[in-house]
């Protein structure tokens, strides 16, 4: 089935990061402490943060106008944004870093030094011009290109960061320098096949389209990024860096999740829009076949997964990685209302109500930091697990309350919450024999998921069987 070939094609280049993630991440565990992932996971939460304003989102122009222009036009056109981007994030880049050497972030980044806060302003910079060239990259429609950008700057990254960690002994600086290699090697990389774009050629009337589309946007992405990282900055003011550390673990881990509910995004938002085409609110019917067997697959996965990533780590990075089980759980369930934020936006965006999205995202963002305060100063590491829950679900429920202005979906949230019970009781034997091992662990959450798919596929349970059959007659 093409569906099933897309996902998997998706899933390969999105899960790859989190993938090396699993075998770096133990290895560097000996040399790396948790106060130094706390560091480390601080400094990366502070660059994310700053790429949303830093670049002005002029990438987001790219996309939209490519398909506007061809031949010596679009040359023109992306060399314009190119530059803006090139002007734009050196100009907030030189200014970051004069405040760092006046010690302004001094407060904000507590206990680290300005050699590693001057590496966090270069990856600002890095990760801004990568994503423009990824952009451009996708127009091309060059997934093959861009899995092999990724194959390689990973490789390249994780030997520079073993030779770095575990030869030259520089702890998180090393890896952070390897992330440094990264992101040059994308950037190099994606310059190396898409320098034909970029010629000598500036259009003033092409800058001011792209910033007057931009601009709007830089407000949806600091939404955006608040309120998936600030959650870094309360542990850092409430608890300890160790504890940051230990989240930026978690939240690597979890990520896998996320990379799981993006590539199912990734396959049923073209579905959705051809849909939606085709036949009035065909998109919304398509929502409502699919949204059974999803639930039931990405529930039943997250169940499994926080209890083998649990093990893992208990295993083969230590025991003060133990008792997490419950902040991986919550974690990763946050990411079931990221996917259904995905189904809520998906006709938002098709009916072009944009100016919704940053609305959302802003609210969001500004709530989010009232609801990581109370959390996590009053319940500590648990509290910061459960503001990442409630924020997700803040998310979920104004998009909902938004996307009902536009198009209905049927959620049958009765059906929804009936199902995630049933799957938390059905796959609880895996939650006694965590201290057995990773290999039993793993075995049993195997075949907990066999023994729940075949069980409710053959009694068609939460009308799952009859879901997914209907997944077949989409293309």
């Amino acid at each position: 089935m093409k569906m099933i070939k897309n996902l998997l094609s998706f899933s390969v280049v999105g899960l790859l990061p989190y993938f090396i993630n699993f075998i770096t991440l133990p290895l560097y565990s000996e040399y790396i402490s948790a106060e130094q992932f706390g560091i480390i996971g601080l400094m990366m939460s502070g660059v994310i943060i700053a790429t949303s304003w830093t670049g002005f989102q002029f990438s987001s122009a790219v996309s939209r106008y490519f398909f506007d222009y061809e031949a010596e036009e679009l040359k023109s056109f992306t060399s314009t944004v190119i530059f803006l981007t090139l002007g734009c994030s050196s100009f907030f880049c030189f200014i970051y870093a004069f405040l760092i050497s006046q010690g302004f972030f001094s407060s904000i980044f507590n206990g680290i030094s300005t050699q590693v806060l001057y590496i966090g302003v270069f990856l600002i910079f890095l990760s801004i011009l990568n994503t423009v060239f990824e952009r451009l990259l996708i127009n091309e429609q060059k997934g093959s290109l861009i899995l092999v950008r990724s194959i390689v700057a990973q490789g390249l990254s994780v030997f520079v960061g073993v030779v770095l960690i575990l030869y030259f002994g520089m702890s998180y600086m090393g890896f952070l320098i390897s992330s440094v290699v990264y992101y040059s090697a994308m950037v190099l990389f994606s310059l190396r096949y898409c320098r034909h774009y970029l010629v000598n050629s500036f259009n003033f009337n092409y800058a001011d389209m792209a910033v007057k589309y931009s601009f709007p946007l830089i407000f949806h992405s600091v939404g955006g990024v608040l309120f998936m990282y600030s959650t870094t900055f309360f542990i850092e003011s409430f608890l300890t860096l160790s504890m940051v550390g230990l989240f930026f673990v978690v939240d690597k881990f979890t990520q896998i999740i996320k990379a799981i509910v993006n590539s199912i995004n990734n396959i049923f938002m073209p579905i959705y829009n051809k849909s939606s085409v085709a036949k009035n609110k065909g998109g919304a019917e398509f929502f409502e076949k699919a949204l059974p067997v999803w639930f039931f697959f990405v529930n039943l996965l997250i169940v499994n997964f926080a209890a083998v990533a649990q093990s893992f780590m208990v295993e083969f990075m230590g025991r003060e990685y133990k008792d997490l089980l419950v902040v991986i759980l919550i974690m990763s369930m946050a990411y079931l209302f990221r996917g259904l934020y995905c189904f809520c936006m998906a006709p938002i965006f098709f009916y072009k109500k944009t100016m919704i999205v940053p609305k959302v995202t802003l609210v969001t963002g500004v709530l989010s930091l009232v609801v990581n305060y109370v959390f996590v100063s009053k319940f500590g590491f648990v509290g910061a697990a459960i503001a990442v829950f409630g924020v997700f679900l803040i998310n979920f429920l104004l998009s909902l309350f938004e996307s009902k202005k536009v198009e209905v979906i049927n959620f049958r949230f009765g059906s929804l919450l009936l199902m995630t019970c049933v799957i938390l009781l059905f796959n609880l034997p895996v939650l006694f024999v965590l201290d057995a091992g990773f290999i039993i662990v793993l075995m049993t959450s195997i075949a907990q998921c066999l023994a729940a798919v075949s069980i409710v596929y053959k009694f068609n349970l939460f009308h799952v069987r009859e879901s997914f059959d209907s997944l077949r007659l989409y293309k």
